[in-house]
């Protein structure tokens, strides 16, 4: 989560009906829409890494953040008692600056670096790949760099020396101005590296979710994209495996690696039983939901898990003897919806626990 991503955010209130056209220094009213996505925006700075909240607003931030959390917190308290809160609310200006709370909020996240400095120099040695890789005879001046990856000139020319100096780039200058930059052999292999290290130590969220038709493979897609759009993991949609290396080196290796396990269970037929019939899930899924739950306690992880179970399936086998609060529905779109809600608000909260049993 970057500062400019909060701010996205924050421009995006101002399309909830009632929030059109709040200027800066107005008061911002509250609702129950704009409590929600205070909240959610609440949730999303705490995933800033705080080496950014770093200058000369932070002081400035750290007012509006606590006037924010203040304010909802009495608009809560008064709409406990039955009642809701009118003009003025509590989201006023409270600081000299003159913005309310979530304008002044805005102007200081939007003066905070959105990458650190190391990051910034990942993302240079990135951007002469790509654009080496289209010709390899090819120098960009750092002018267009700057540009291209929102960095103050200033700032990518200091960068771009520490990685000369630390000859990773060749810089080509005139009179005191660089002209260009390329990669050299050990930048290369420097991005080779890197790339290898993120590929091995990126956190997972495991997505298990059927595979019997398009639907439902668009379904599992759609999950793992919306972890990768939306936090700092990667979203591991679980293939089907044909041979046993293939099962223990990605689908085990990816359960032992996953920090949260995310399930959909689709019907998969009537099946009859001496108490009657009843409506099975994937027997694969539901095996998977077990390793989940041994790596929960036998391993003692602390692992989110979220099931999602289509209308009308019976419950069996592990998932009898855990609390998952599952989640019903009817339509994929449904499944879609509330796990992005869950990850945008942190709701990815509920974890495996077994069920005593005498």
């Amino acid at each position: 989560m970057r500062p400019m991503d909060i701010v996205k955010e924050i421009d995006s209130l101002h399309s909830i009906q009632g929030l059109v056209g709040i200027a800066d220094t107005d008061m911002f009213p509250l609702n129950d829409d704009a409590v929600n996505r205070l909240d959610a925006i609440l949730a999303m700075l705490d995933e800033i890494p705080r080496a950014l909240l770093q200058g000369a607003e932070k002081s400035n931030y750290e007012v509006s953040v606590a006037a924010i959390k203040n304010g909802i917190a009495k608009f809560k308290a008064r709409s406990g008692r039955g009642g809701r809160m009118v003009p003025p609310d509590p989201l006023r200006t409270t600081v000299p600056s003159g913005f309310h709370p979530v304008a002044l909020l805005r102007q200081s996240l939007l003066s905070f670096p959105n990458y650190t400095p190391m990051e910034n120099r990942r993302r240079i040695l990135d951007a002469l790949a790509n654009y080496q890789a289209k010709d390899l005879s090819a120098f960009i001046p750092d002018s267009p760099l700057s540009g291209l990856l929102g960095v103050e000139i200033g700032e990518m020319r200091k960068q771009l020396e520490i990685l000369e100096d630390d000859q990773m780039i060749e810089l080509r200058r005139l009179n005191n101005v660089t002209l260009a930059a390329r990669l050299t052999p050990r930048g290369w292999k420097s991005l080779e590296s890197l790339n290898e290290t993120e590929d091995d130590q990126r956190p997972i969220v495991f997505i298990s979710c059927g595979q019997y038709s398009q639907e439902e493979i668009d379904l599992g897609k759609s999950l793992a994209k919306a972890v990768n759009e939306l936090t700092s993991s990667e979203g591991y949609f679980a293939q089907n495996q044909s041979s046993l290396e293939g099962l223990t080196r990605h689908i085990f290796g990816a359960l032992n690696r996953c920090v949260a396990f995310v399930a959909v269970l689709h019907h998969r037929g009537l099946v009859r039983t001496p108490d009657g019939e009843l409506v099975r899930a994937s027997v694969w899924i539901e095996q998977e939901i077990a390793i989940a739950a041994f790596l929960a306690q036998a391993q003692g992880r602390d692992l989110p898990v979220v099931v999602y179970i289509q209308n009308g399936i019976a419950r069996e086998g592990v998932r009898q003897q855990l609390l998952l609060g599952p989640v019903n529905f009817g339509r994929p779109e449904e499944v879609l919806e509330d796990f992005k809600r869950r990850l945008r608000e942190g709701l990815l909260k509920s974890r495996v626990r077994t069920v005593a049993t005498g």
